[in-house]
């Protein structure tokens, strides 16, 4: 669990390099900040579903 949380962090900083290089295509760039605020939302929901569930 702790090599998928490490490599995690690298994805996001990967995903975060690539929204931000504007050497990159558009659609690339896109597709990586999609992902971070997609992967970000989910969390934030995972983690209102474990309060609830701890109510």
């Amino acid at each position: 669990v702790g090599q998928l949380q490490a490599a995690c962090s690298v994805a996001v900083v990967a995903l975060t390099d690539i929204s931000k290089d504007i050497n990159c295509p558009a659609s690339a760039r896109m597709s990586a900040a999609r992902t971070v605020l997609e992967m970000a939302l989910k969390g934030v929901e995972l983690e209102d579903l474990a309060v609830r569930m701890e109510e």
